[in-house]
C-alpha cells in the first residue's frame, strides 16, 4: 500500500463482514467507503457447501445433522445479495468471487453479480465464458 497507494487492495475479512452487516441493517449508502478497496465477495456457492459438508461429516464421523444444512443454507443465501453488489458496483467498488473452481460455482458468481471471478482454472473459466 505504502509503495503503490494507487492499486486497489482487497478487503480483509472484517471490513467484508462490516459490509455485510451495513447492508442488511439498512446503514450502508450512508458510510463511506475507502478508496482503493475490492469487495471480494465471500461466496457459499452450491459447490463449497458440498465441500464444507463433506468436511464436516469427516470431522465428526457422521453426516451434519438437517439443522446444520439448513443453517448452511441460510448463511449461502445472505451471502448472495446481488443487490449489494449491484449497489457497491454503482460506488465504484469492483466485486470479486472467490475461489470458484467449476461450472455451477461460476454460473452462481455471475447470478450474484459479481464483476470477477478468481479461479485456480482459468483456462477452463474462459471456456466456460465463451459457450
Amino acid at each position: 500500500q505504502e509503495l503503490m497507494p494507487h492499486l486497489p487492495q482487497i478487503l480483509a475479512l472484517g471490513g467484508i463482514i462490516e459490509i455485510y452487516i451495513l447492508y442488511y441493517t439498512g446503514l450502508l449508502p450512508f458510510v463511506s467507503l475507502p478508496d482503493n478497496r475490492i469487495f471480494n465477495c465471500i461466496q457459499l456457492s452450491p459447490g463449497m457447501m458440498h465441500i464444507m459438508l463433506k468436511v464436516l461429516e469427516k470431522k465428526h464421523g457422521r453426516p451434519p445433522s438437517q439443522l446444520a444444512r439448513q443453517g448452511m443454507k441460510l448463511v449461502g443465501w445472505l451471502l448472495k445479495a446481488p443487490r449489494l453488489f449491484k449497489h457497491l458496483r454503482q460506488r465504484g467498488v469492483p466485486t470479486i468471487a472467490f475461489v470458484m473452481n467449476g461450472e455451477e460455482d461460476w454460473r452462481y458468481a455471475v447470478e450474484c453479480g459479481a464483476q470477477g471471478i478468481m479461479t485456480d482454472f482459468p483456462s477452463k473459466l474462459t471456456q466456460w465464458l465463451q459457450s
